[in-house]
């Protein structure tokens, strides 16, 4: 307090005035820093509740992923297997008709036979 009044009676009221900007000055430049220092830490915050959030995404999307895969196998896996039956079946019947037409066939063949011999 001394050095105040020292210069304020030996330098008048503008070398006061010229300390009380410093002084304000540098009580700014305190105040900046703190609230830049605060906005820095909710950055980080933010930044780190971003990355959570976002990984929680990507294992939610991965189990979303992985469900939709297993059960395009388990569709494939089931088409595949009725295909085979089908074409099991297709198989077994063309089978069935061909000696259904080649026991035609032959009665025919016998009917001509028998017609040829009377």
């Amino acid at each position: 307090m001394g050095e105040f009044y020292e210069i304020f009676s030996e330098a008048g009221p503008l070398a006061a005035f010229a300390a009380f900007l410093a002084w304000r000055s540098v009580q700014d430049t305190k105040r900046t820093d703190a609230r830049e220092e605060r906005f820095l830490e909710t950055l980080k915050e933010l930044e780190s509740r971003r990355d959570s959030e976002l990984e929680s995404v990507r294992d939610r999307w991965a189990v979303v992923v992985e469900k939709e895969e297993a059960e395009k196998r388990i569709m494939a896996d089931g088409i595949g297997s009725k295909l085979d039956k089908a074409i099991q079946s297709i198989e077994t019947g063309l089978g069935e008709m061909r000696s259904h037409y080649t026991r035609i066939e032959t009665e025919r063949a016998a009917r001509m036979a028998a017609r040829k011999e009377e």
